[in-house]
């Protein structure tokens, strides 16, 4: 079989390269995936996958795309589901948290409020009483 030839020993194609792309792996390394149609050929009464030897049932590339899609489609409703948990319970976190800071500056608020209220009281009542006793001016 020269260079060039279409295919395998039975001079038929095994397979065609539909796409092939590139990939970043977590670990900083990099490395390629390639979209592969298996051809299916017929031997005696079943089909088999270039280079397989026993005799099976395979299913063509259709059959695997739509399946894989749909397992991406499901993979993908679940990352949306799990960010949109993920969001509720961020933003139901950020309230309470809001809500907190809110009551405690109402508190500190009414605290301040009851000490400048005793702070005028007690000037008011030390006025009134200087009116009746004259305190002598310490220099």
């Amino acid at each position: 079989m020269g260079q060039g030839d279409p295919g395998g020993e039975d001079c038929y194609r095994d397979g065609v390269i539909r796409s092939t792309g590139v990939f970043l792996r977590e670990s900083s390394g990099a490395g390629t995936i390639q979209h592969v149609d298996l051809s299916l050929k017929q031997y005696g009464s079943g089909l088999k996958s270039s280079g397989d030897d026993t005799l099976s049932e395979v299913s063509t590339s259709g059959t695997r795309n739509s399946q894989s899609n749909a397992a991406r489609r499901r993979a993908e409703r679940r990352r949306i589901e799990t960010g949109a948990r993920k969001r509720r319970a961020d933003a139901k976190a950020a309230e309470e948290a809001l809500d907190k800071r809110r009551t405690e500056h109402e508190e500190y608020l009414d605290k301040l409020r009851e000490k400048q209220f005793m702070e005028r009281k007690a000037y008011r009542e030390s006025l009134s009483l200087s009116r009746f006793f004259r305190l002598p001016v310490i220099e």
